[in-house]
């Protein structure tokens, strides 16, 4: 069958992926399943800004917490001030975020397009969104995350365009996208040294100054943030979150996965009790930075685990958390993956995780870790395939894999959404060479 690329079949694609994502938003208007405490920060910060100019996620007329000043970057909350300008209600926020996602798939689309492959692409995005339901529950919830996908997909998307056309309006548009995503949410944070190496590698091929001098923004830019919340809080610094992490995150599941959770619980309580303790905003964050880090280096070896299981987790995580969190699924208890096997063993942690979420549950989560095995494959295979475009290999490598490497620990889903877009642009190209082995392309082509 020859490739079909006309208008029929993005209308089609355009209307299934309409129909999916109204779907979503109806379940959130009918159940009102939409915020968690992330979201009330976002909104605090956009009502703060609009009525006190002050750029504050905390409430003004509490005691005032120094960390509120900074913990938020303003960009989401820029856009729901605007969107509150004309609409009061919160829903008004996910008929933006849905407009926003449908625009990433479909322009996720009509670039798959351009590479004539012998079935439908879109049929592989629409079977992602609905095994990969983080998505659509993010995109329906009052949370940073469709916003942030939206502008990490668009610098892929304008990088790629350069590659094509070799104008350098695009590199501009390939930074701007990136440095508005790090004023949505900081877990880009770094990236801007991966940016700047990547920018001199282009600048030595095209030889454009333009390359260099747009690559030096964003960490200007970044400097500049820092200094803006050393003025206002005393302490050199982007966003607060990375001194809660490292003890919360990174130096627990070290301790969790050596000594159980009874031990780590217990540490973790002592140092978050003892910074409380601590008045002056500077020396607690200094004091959660040397513990979390002293931990971690006492545990150097059991920390490589962690981080190695968690990058493995951030691939294949099917997401039960975004799940039971949306839909009205009974929990037994709350349990984790991980956790109930550094505490009982591989073989009795699996068995109790199974025996402790509904059968139904198990059965979705098993499609879902499957098709998740799937995009990882297809993912290593487009990364290692010598046919492939170098700099399009290189910029899916260096962004999935900073993003991997930056939310290993936790490796919730919701932290693999802002790259799900790059996971399956490599997908029809897995699936074409699996086809073509086995004959399946022949058998199609004959019809």
């Amino acid at each position: 069958m020859p490739p079909n690329n006309g208008l029929k079949e993005r209308y089609k694609f355009l209307l299934l992926l309409i129909v999916l994502h109204t779907f979503y938003f109806i379940y959130a208007f009918i159940y009102q399943r939409i915020y968690n405490s992330d979201s009330f920060e976002y909104l605090k910060l956009a009502f703060n800004i609009r009525h006190f100019g002050y750029f504050y996620c905390g409430d003004l007329a509490r005691h005032i917490d120094p960390s509120f000043f900074s913990l938020r970057p303003p960009g989401y909350s820029f856009l729901i001030l605007i969107i509150k300008l004309f609409f009061k209600s919160d829903f008004a926020i996910l008929i933006v975020q849905n407009i926003l996602s449908i625009i990433v798939f479909y322009f996720l689309y009509k670039l798959l397009e351009k590479y004539n492959f012998r079935f439908k692409t879109w049929v592989f995005i629409l079977i992602t969104l609905i095994l990969f339901p983080a998505t659509l529950r993010l995109a329906n919830s009052v949370l940073s995350d469709q916003l942030f996908q939206f502008f990490i997909f668009f610098s892929f998307y304008s990088v790629l365009t350069y590659f094509e056309v070799r104008k350098i309006r695009y590199i501009y548009f390939y930074n701007f996208f990136l440095i508005a995503a790090l004023f949505v949410k900081p877990a880009i944070l770094y990236f801007w040294i991966i940016n700047v190496i990547f920018s001199i590698f282009l600048f030595t091929r095209d030889r454009k100054p333009a390359i260099l001098i747009l690559s030096i923004i964003m960490p200007l830019l970044i400097t500049f943030w820092c200094f803006r919340n050393e003025k206002i809080t005393g302490y050199y610094h982007f966003s607060p979150i990375s001194s809660q992490d490292i003890v919360e995150c990174y130096a627990y599941n070290a301790l969790l996965a050596k000594y159980g959770s009874r031990y780590a619980d217990s540490v973790r309580s002592d140092i978050i009790k003892e910074s409380k303790m601590i008045k002056n905003f500077t020396r607690r964050c200094e004091y959660l930075n040397s513990e979390g880090t002293k931990i971690i280096r006492q545990n150097i070896l059991i920390y490589s685990y962690v981080h190695a299981r968690g990058m493995l987790s951030f691939m294949l995580d099917p997401g039960r958390l975004e799940i039971v969190s949306f839909f009205p699924v009974k929990k037994e208890k709350e349990i984790s993956f991980f956790r109930e096997i550094d505490e009982k063993g591989f073989v009795k942690g699996i068995w109790y995780y199974i025996n402790h979420i509904p059968v139904f549950l198990i059965c979705y989560l098993s499609l879902i870790f499957f098709w998740n095995m799937i995009l990882m494959a297809s993912f290593i295979y487009f990364i290692f395939n010598k046919q492939n475009n170098l700099l399009l290999r290189t910029v899916i490598f260096m962004m999935v894999g900073y993003f991997c490497s930056v939310s290993v620990i936790i490796g919730y889903a919701r932290f693999k959404n802002a790259i799900l877009p790059l996971l399956i642009f490599t997908l029809p190209f897995f699936i074409e060479t699996i086809s073509n082995k086995t004959g399946i392309s022949k058998k199609i082509n004959s019809q």
